[in-house]
């Protein structure tokens, strides 16, 4: 099936943020994804990134269509007490092609 291009927008992408992050836990990122009704089904590519350096520490692939909400967990390292993380995500596979590129804020690691 032949999918539509995707303009670039503002609003196809938002997180919702964990209200904590535990070291040596699983963190569960909620991203809401908005794409045309025509783009059939994008590759959503989700990164969580060490809040200090920028860092990829790890990075996910899941799949969205139309309009939706998938939950990414990330295993967050027992280093990272007392640090913070932040998430970017993008949509497709390829970041230099990509419509629209979102990152949050850093959010403390307890």
């Amino acid at each position: 099936a032949k999918t539509a291009a995707i303009r670039p927008a503002r609003d196809l992408l938002a997180f919702a943020l964990p209200d904590s992050i535990t070291a040596g836990q699983p963190v569960a990122l909620r991203v809401r994804y908005h794409l045309p009704p025509d783009a059939g089904q994008q590759a959503l590519t989700v990164t969580m990134k060490d809040g200090a350096t920028n860092t990829r520490m790890e990075r996910k692939v899941v799949q969205g269509e139309e309009d939706g909400v998938v939950v990414v967990t990330f295993a967050v390292p027992s280093n990272m007490a007392g640090k913070s993380v932040k998430f970017a995500a993008f949509v497709g596979e390829d970041f230099t092609s990509t419509p629209q590129q979102i990152q949050s804020a850093a959010v403390p690691v307890k």
